[in-house]
């Protein structure tokens, strides 16, 4: 984007109005609009717009659109309503916008960013609508939705519950082999176990004490 020097785009009325409507690359406008925002202390808007709603709804487009501060819109002269071409004057500083008639021979925006170094600079005058290809480039982010594929997934039929996995003893893994605990020994080897401690208990003289139970007649 460069700041016209000249004062040709604001006297020929109809050469700017043609340079407004055969700009191609409109993305690459709105985007510098948006980098010189950043670079700035304030932004100044001129819009020529052919009826008071377009003009409304463009200062609304390009407020909303670089995140500038809103506060409300004034008229000159509020006696009769307005019903032809305008002319809003908008500040970010104080997020105020002034309408007035116009002659309505521009239809554009004039866009004004005050640098931070102090210098004021002017472009414009810029085509109408910049503002929609920030919508543009939103709905570009959001992938699109494979339709048929829905429609299949719909079509087939739930799926019952797999039954559950059960592992195997050898499918398990243990880290140290030492931690586990023996099994116990079978029922037979217990008994023995226990005649072999009853003979010790008897051959050194214990005998098992055994419950003394009263029998009432």
């Amino acid at each position: 984007m460069e700041a016209s020097t000249d004062s040709e785009g604001h006297d020929d009325a109809g050469a700017s109005n043609l340079f407004g409507r055969q700009w191609e690359d409109k993305r690459a406008l709105w985007e510098s609009a948006k980098l010189m925002k950043k670079m700035s202390t304030s932004i100044g808007l001129g819009i020529h717009a052919s009826t008071p709603e377009r003009g409304i709804r463009e200062l609304e487009g390009w407020v909303l659109g670089l995140h500038l501060k809103h506060n409300e819109l004034h008229r000159y002269d509020e006696d009769d309503p307005i019903r032809g071409p305008v002319y809003i004057r908008y500040s970010s500083r104080t997020g105020d916008a002034y309408l007035r008639e116009n002659d309505g021979k521009h239809q554009g925006v004039e866009f004004a960013p005050k640098m931070k170094s102090g210098e004021r600079l002017d472009y414009g005058i810029l085509p109408m609508g910049l503002y929609r290809e920030q919508r543009k480039v939103a709905l570009e982010r959001v992938p699109p939705i494979d339709w048929k594929k829905v429609a299949s997934e719909m079509k087939k039929p739930p799926q019952s519950n797999p039954s559950p996995r059960v592992l195997s003893a050898n499918a398990l893994r243990v880290s140290n082999p030492q931690e586990l605990v023996p099994p116990p020994p079978p029922p037979s080897a217990t008994m023995e176990a226990e005649a072999e401690m009853d003979e010790e208990e008897e051959s050194d003289g214990w005998a098992r004490a055994r419950p003394v139970v009263d029998e009432y007649h």
